[in-house]
């Protein structure tokens, strides 16, 4: 829109009387993908003059001075238009939040599982604590009764029965250490809590190692995004020649030709800033693949650690079982004493702890590396 206004002032000496004129012109145009209107009025108000000495007042009026109907098209942007910029800007912008979301999830879910893997580990401990703990109580019997005829010390019996409270006093811990860890992950999870029982980590089956790191393609499509900027400032850059074609009504006038602009002093800073730009991006890509190599290689690492420690545990856990159930056998038969029993059934149940926190470590493990593997 553009408007102008003008004031003149013309005296008289006899009547002192002005004869003045407001005068002015308001221009507008629309535009809509290169189809325009043009239209100018002139208008005029507060008008005063003086005829054989008597003053005359002309009211507000305006005229249509110009109205003009065409079409205008700068050549450059057949090749990239501002248009076609912000269309696939907006596309790469909306792809680069998709990615940054998915991100977000996977470390969200990454971490919730995190916390299961660490309260199924808990609940593996107390079952298996209150079996040992069961086991106690009906040994601690047995001694009582042999206590009773003389074939048992009352030392041993009172070692078993401060074990068994240990034992109790431990199990009792760590169900409200598990308590708190479920709350924990409630809120990690965003849901109420519930009484719910947690189910088994089970295998997922599909052993693979490789990990998208969406945060390497989002650095991608924000290089992308900055050579659109850069490819679109060039076009601008460039000497931009428009072509345009107009019929104005009040004169019954056409119009065809073409416009040119240089600008004469154009340093290309917005050039050389996107330049600079694509450069930091650039840097921060390989930044992130380094960062990438790093992750996938400790997981590797991981992977393997606990995979073969798993399958080790286990053989373990059998091994440890029978010379268990082997120096039970010696205890109720006399040849072994209490504290060698108790010393064997702690590593045997110790060993059994560590082989299900391994192998529940090792199945929070290939859950993470399923959230990673780019579904068919």
């Amino acid at each position: 829109m553009e408007s102008s206004h003008t004031f003149n002032y013309y005296g008289s000496d006899s009547l002192k009387i002005a004869d003045s004129i407001k005068k002015g012109y308001f221009t507008g145009e629309l535009d809509y993908r290169g189809f325009f209107i043009q239209t100018q009025f002139d208008y005029t108000l507060d008008r005063y003059e003086v005829i054989e000495n008597r003053v005359y007042q002309y009211p507000y009026y305006y005229t249509m001075s110009k109205f003009g109907v065409g079409y205008k098209k700068v050549l450059n942007d057949f090749f990239y238009s501002e248009t076609d910029y912000n269309k696939k800007s907006s596309q790469l912008k909306e792809e680069i939040v998709k990615m940054e979301s998915l991100a977000k999830i996977i470390e969200k879910k990454e971490e919730i599982i995190d916390k299961y893997v660490e309260i199924m580990n808990l609940q593996w401990e107390i079952e298996l604590k209150n079996k040992q703990l069961e086991e106690m109580k009906e040994t601690h019997r047995i001694l009582g009764l042999k206590l009773n005829i003389k074939e048992s010390t009352k030392i041993d019996y009172e070692i078993l029965g401060y074990e068994m409270e240990k034992l109790d006093e431990d199990i009792k811990f760590q169900e409200r250490t598990i308590e708190n860890k479920k709350n924990e992950l409630f809120k990690v999870c965003g849901v109420e809590k519930t009484n719910d029982s947690f189910v088994v980590l089970d295998e997922i089956g599909k052993e693979n190692k490789l990990v998208t790191d969406k945060n390497i393609e989002v650095a991608k499509l924000q290089i992308t995004l900055e050579e659109e900027g850069l490819k679109y400032i060039k076009r601008q850059n460039q000497w931009p020649v428009e072509l345009f074609a107009m019929y104005e009504s009040v004169e019954d006038d056409y119009q065809v030709g073409l416009n040119f602009n240089m600008d004469l002093f154009n340093y290309r800073i917005e050039k050389k800033q996107k330049i600079q730009d694509i450069e930091n991006k650039e840097i921060d890509l390989e930044d992130e693949k380094i960062s990438y190599e790093s992750k996938l290689s400790e997981r590797e690492n991981q992977y393997d650690y606990l995979k073969k420690t798993t399958e080790t545990m286990a053989k373990m856990s059998e091994v440890y079982e029978k010379k268990y159930n082997a120096t039970k056998n010696l205890y109720e038969y006399g040849d072994v004493g209490l504290l060698d029993y108790l010393k064997i059934q702690t590593e045997t149940y110790k060993v059994k702890i560590e082989y299900e926190k391994n192998k529940n470590s090792y199945y929070g493990l290939l859950y993470k590396i399923n959230l990673n593997i780019e579904k068919e």
